[in-house]
């Protein structure tokens, strides 16, 4: 039995197509939860507001049930619900809505006891840190804001700092994170709320990713280029851009500037990144993949330049 108190057991949002079996399944539902909505259509329940901590519970089918999924994981509160599928899909389609973003997916026919199980696993893992009670307030809050937005937030944001932030701003905000979420400061917690435990440490570990990339030489510009791109965390394709770096050039300093290259590049500095380049291929005359690589800057800088008012913006960059 969880140890979460009562405001943690799950509201549930129930959608069956065929009315009998969702009254009979709402009856017995409504047992174990706060409240309970139901429906035989999406259009039917989506506009009842969803307790936080609350499941949606949805029977499988097909493609209105991946577009219900899709719905639910666009909304402001959605790190916060927790998704049910119950169905008689094969383990590929039950991979593709795990990829949609449900919590689980329980075959059909069912055990109502592994159902409410389920229920209430999943309530607990999604219900508010605040809900528990278990932390103070101003650090509960702080963390279920982190974790309303959690795949959103990019390092910065993660770490609430600018991106021209000093090395020293970045320490110092990483050792007041430890302080709140280190693993050692929660053993309490991981014995007697473990879903509040788990949640502290995934943003710890969130943390702790951001300050051990940001507080690189070489990665953090790397990462600055991807961010300018879209893409908020280290991924394979940074960790290629690395391996390429680190290929190219022995030479710290190069290496160094390349990443810092790329950065400019990605960022729409085009003049800069390339001059960059023209520099470090001046420190290393013999290197014939820096003077491959500063090619295919000079070809992207002709190439913007083609056009009179691009060319004109380009003309007057500097070197941040």
């Amino acid at each position: 039995m969880s140890n979460s108190s009562s405001s943690n057991v799950p509201h549930i949002a129930l959608l069956h197509p065929d009315e009998r079996q969702r009254t009979m399944l709402a009856s017995t539902l409504s047992r174990i939860s706060v409240s309970l909505t139901s429906g035989a259509q999406w259009s039917e329940i989506v506009h009842y507001p969803l307790r936080l901590g609350g499941v949606w519970l949805l029977f499988d089918e097909g493609q209105v049930t991946e577009e219900a999924i899709l719905h639910i994981r666009k909304a402001t509160e959605q790190a916060f619900w927790g998704i049910l599928i119950i169905g008689q899909g094969n383990a590929q389609t039950q991979q593709k809505l795990r990829a949609l973003g449900i919590d689980a997916y329980l075959p059909y026919p069912f055990d109502f006891n592994l159902l409410s199980q389920q229920l209430q696993s999943i309530g607990d893992k999604r219900a508010p840190i605040s809900n528990y009670q278990v932390l103070p307030a101003q650090v509960a809050g702080g963390l279920d804001r982190v974790w309303a937005r959690f795949d959103a937030l990019n390092y910065y944001q993660l770490l609430e700092l600018d991106i021209d932030s000093s090395d020293s701003d970045i320490q110092a905000r990483f050792h007041q994170r430890s302080l709140v979420l280190h693993p050692d400061r929660h053993r309490r917690v991981k014995q007697s709320h473990p879903p509040v435990y788990d949640r502290v440490n995934l943003i710890y570990k969130r943390v702790l990713e951001a300050y051990r990339i940001l507080s690189d030489p070489l990665q953090r510009p790397l990462y600055d280029a991807a961010l300018s791109l879209g893409n908020t965390r280290w991924n394979y394709k940074l960790e290629e851009q690395k391996r390429l770096i680190l290929k190219s050039s022995e030479q710290q300093e190069t290496q160094l500037a390349l990443a810092k290259a790329l950065s400019w590049r990605n960022r729409g500095l085009l003049k800069p990144a390339y001059e960059l380049m023209l520099s470090i291929c001046q420190s290393e005359p013999n290197n014939s993949d820096l003077k491959a690589n500063t090619q295919g800057y000079q070809k992207l800088l002709e190439l913007a330049c083609r056009e009179p008012e691009i060319a004109m913006v380009i003309q007057q960059q500097v070197a941040p």
